[in-house]
């Protein structure tokens, strides 16, 4: 008999009790379950955003190894030490379609629209979904079921910093200022490294999100905030003055920020002979 319990017990699954056709033979012997697209067809990547605390994830230090804001969980609850705000962002980046939730209980449209214009930002690709009715009621069926908008290749590189990315190698991107202030910018530099202490120092502004339609009234109040106040999303290779032999990853979502040295040194701190292994 099959059966799997419920999500807060280990799965028991009789394997026996599959028909052979569903089973291959693997090395030694070992049987193998074939993997679901076998029987199934992945059709749409839909992600569910909170519209009432989308800033309040971003700003979050939150695991999904804690109790979170967000009610979120891990695949292991005490140790998928995953940032909440990481999370969402790979959801909304590798969605198809976004569905933005609790819209009826915000009153400031113009808050509404800034969500759905970051969302677009984040990614370019997915169709954005905002309903006016609570339960998703006014939300047909069809634009979540039997779309046929799912694409592997494509899904991987729909996020909107990628989008920006190949702008510029086709030598397309402009710095750009958009609808409520929701822009991106690529900087590169090959003359002079970052100093890590004021580069430190800038660090310190990210996750310092508030609506920019909340906040108009008091910009110029805040002058002093680092460069770095709400950005979201920030991906690339540093060039660090204490440390010459390999660029810093930078991997930043919302407030959590990830440095780390990168796999691939400098070419200059390779040997010349050892170039083509090295690189290949």
């Amino acid at each position: 008999e099959d059966h799997i319990q419920g999500p807060d017990m280990e799965q028991d699954v009789d394997y026996e009790s599959f028909e052979d056709e569903d089973v291959e033979a693997g090395e030694e012997g070992l049987l193998e379950l074939k993997s679901l697209s076998h029987f199934a067809r992945l059709d749409t990547m839909v992600t569910v955003v909170d519209a009432l605390n989308i800033y309040d994830v971003l700003a979050s230090l939150e695991t999904l190894a804690e109790k979170n804001i967000a009610g979120m969980t891990g695949n292991d609850e005490e140790t998928d030490d995953r940032s909440i705000a990481q999370l969402m962002l790979d959801q909304i980046e590798f969605a198809n379609v976004i569905l933005l939730s609790k819209v009826h209980l915000m009153k400031d449209a113009s808050a509404v629209e800034e969500i759905r214009a970051l969302l677009q930002k984040l990614n370019p690709y997915a169709k954005i979904i905002v309903p006016s009715e609570a339960h998703f009621a006014d939300v047909p069926l069809s634009d979540l079921i039997n779309t046929h908008l799912f694409d592997m290749e494509k899904a991987e590189s729909s996020a909107g910093w990628m989008q920006e990315l190949a702008k510029a190698a086709d030598g397309g991107h402009t710095p750009e200022t958009e609808e409520y202030d929701i822009s991106s910018m690529i900087f590169r530099c090959h003359e002079r490294p970052f100093h890590p202490g004021r580069l430190a120092e800038v660090f310190a502004g990210f996750g310092n999100y508030a609506s920019s339609v909340a906040s108009t009234e008091k910009k110029s109040a805040h002058h002093g905030d680092s460069v770095f106040s709400g950005v979201v999303r920030a991906k690339g290779h540093l060039w660090l003055a204490s440390a010459d032999a390999r660029p810093i990853d930078l991997h930043v979502a919302g407030r959590h920020v990830q440095l780390g040295a990168s796999e691939m040194p400098f070419l200059a701190a390779v040997p010349r002979e050892e170039w083509d292994d090295a690189f290949e």
